[in-house]
C-alpha cells in the first residue's frame, strides 16, 4: 500500500491515529491512467504528495500508542485484525530484531466475533483454489462492472459525486473493487476482506494508486466513520454471525447523504421455481445449505476438501454440458464455487421485507436491483436481494 492509503488507516480497536515503521519499501511511479483526476492534479501541485503516492511499504508495522499494539504489513497489505493469528506469530519471529525497540507493544490481543476464525479459515482456503481473477464466481471483471452499473445501481438516485468507496468483502483478488474503479473512475476505492489469501496478491495492487487493499473484520474497520460516499458489499454480510449487526456497523462509515449497497441471499430463491426444477432447487438448498454446510464448516480440513472437490467435479461437468458454459472456465473455478456453497460457517437467507426494514430503520431511502436488466445482461434470472440506499440524514455512530 502507498503512504497515502496507510495514512488513512486508524486503529480498529480505539479509532486512534497510527504510526508507521517501514521495514522494507520502494517506489512505484503511478501510471497516469490509474490516477484519479484529483490525484493527478495534486501530484502536479504538490511534490510531497506525489512522493507519498509513489512510496510503497512492502513490510513493516503500524503501531497504536494508545492500545500499545502493532499491526503487521505483509506483501504491501496491512493486516488490521484485532485478534492474532499464526501469521502474526510467524511475523514476530521473522522480524524479532525490528520489533525489539517497540517495548510494551504486542500483537493484537482482542477476540474475534462469533465464528469469525472459522470464516477466515474457510474463505482463505476457498480463495487459494483460484490462481487468477479471470472469474469471480460466474463473472469476469468486465461483467462485474456491468452488473454493478446496470443491475445493482438501477436507480434515478444512481450514485453520483463519488470520491471515496469502501468495498466490504473484496475477495482474494479485489475484482469487485476493480469493477468499482471502472464505474467510478474519479473515486479512490478501499477494499477489505477477512481472508488471508489476500496477502499472496498484495503485489498485484502496487501499481494502482487509487486502490487500497486491507485485511480486517467488517465489525472492526480501521477507518474514520462517516467518510465514505459509497459503502458496497456484495454477497458477504450473510456470512457473519448476524447480517443485521454487520449491516448496521458498515452503515456508520457512510458520509452524510452517502450511498449503501448490499446484495444478500434471499429466502425466496429456492421457493420460486416450479415443477421438477423447483424440487431440485429445494433439495439442494435443504441438503447442502441447511444440512451439510454447518457440518462441513466445522469438519477437519481434509473432510472439507473431500466434499468440496467431489461437489466441484459434479459442478464442473454440469457446467461444461450447459449451453451457458463460459469459455475459459476451469475445474478450479467450480471448486471455488463449491467452497462458497458448502463451507462457510454462516449463510443466512433473508426476505425482501426484512432487508428493506433494516434500511428504513437505519434512515435510508432505497431502491431495489433490476431483475429485468440482469436477465438481459446474463440470460438468466437473478437470485438474492440487492438494495441501494441513500442516507436521508446525518449518520449516527
Amino acid at each position: 500500500m502507498n503512504l497515502v492509503g496507510l495514512a488513512r488507516l486508524r486503529c480498529p480497536v480505539c479509532g486512534g491515529m497510527l504510526q508507521l515503521d517501514a521495514f522494507k519499501q520502494g517506489v512505484v511511479e503511478p501510471a497516469a491512467a490509474e490516477l484519479t483526476a484529483a490525484q493527478a492534479a495534486r501530484c502536479r501541485a504538490d511534490e510531497a504528495f506525489r512522493t507519498q503516492l509513489s512510496s510503497r511499504v512492502e513490510e513493516g508495522v503500524l503501531t497504536c500508542g494508545a492500545c500499545r499494539v502493532w499491526y503487521p504489513i505483509v506483501n504491501f497489505v496491512p493486516l488490521m485484525l484485532i485478534f492474532s493469528t499464526p501469521l502474526h506469530e510467524h511475523f514476530a519471529r521473522a522480524h524479532a530484531q525490528r520489533l525489539a525497540p517497540l517495548q510494551g507493544f504486542t500483537m493484537p490481543r482482542g477476540s474475534p466475533k462469533p465464528g469469525e476464525q472459522s470464516i477466515q479459515q474457510t474463505f482463505t482456503e476457498e480463495w487459494a483454489v483460484v490462481e487468477d481473477n479471470e472469474f469471480t464466481f460466474a463473472y469476469t471483471t468486465e461483467e462485474l462492472a456491468k452488473l454493478q452499473s446496470e443491475a445493482w445501481f438501477n436507480s434515478s438516485k444512481e450514485p453520483a459525486g463519488i470520491r471515496h468507496v469502501l468495498d466490504v468483502g473484496c475477495g482474494g483478488y479485489a475484482a469487485e473493487a476493480e469493477a468499482l474503479r471502472r464505474n467510478f473512475p474519479e473515486a479512490e476505492v478501499t477494499a477489505v476482506d477477512l481472508n488471508l489469501h489476500v496477502l499472496r496478491n498484495g503485489h498485484r495492487f502496487i501499481d494502482k494508486p487509487a486502490l487500497h487493499v486491507v485485511i480486517c473484520s467488517l465489525f472492526h474497520l480501521p477507518f474514520e466513520r462517516q467518510t465514505f460516499d459509497l459503502v458496497f458489499s456484495q454477497g458477504v454480510l450473510h456470512h457473519t454471525y448476524s447480517t443485521a449487526d454487520a449491516l448496521k456497523n458498515i452503515a456508520t462509515y457512510n458520509a452524510e447523504r452517502g450511498f449503501l449497497f448490499v446484495w444478500l441471499y434471499a429466502i425466496e430463491d429456492h421457493q420460486v421455481d416450479k415443477g421438477m426444477k423447483g424440487f431440485r432447487s429445494r433439495v439442494r438448498y435443504y441438503v447442502f445449505m441447511v444440512g451439510l454446510r454447518p457440518l462441513v464448516s466445522r469438519a477437519p480440513k481434509f473432510v472439507r476438501q473431500a466434499v468440496v472437490y467431489t461437489w466441484g467435479l459434479y459442478g464442473y461437468l454440469r457446467h461444461k454440458m450447459s449451453r451457458n458454459s463460459k469459455q475459459g472456465w476451469k475445474f478450479r473455478n467450480s471448486v471455488h464455487a463449491a467452497y462458497d456453497y458448502v463451507t462457510p460457517r454462516y449463510a443466512h437467507v433473508h426476505s425482501f421485507n426484512e432487508v428493506i426494514e433494516w434500511f428504513e430503520g437505519l434512515g435510508y431511502d432505497y431502491n431495489l436491483h433490476s431483475p429485468a436488466k440482469y436477465r438481459r445482461l446474463f440470460g438468466r434470472p437473478i437470485h438474492g436481494i440487492g438494495v441501494l440506499g441513500r442516507r436521508l440524514g446525518s449518520p449516527s455512530a
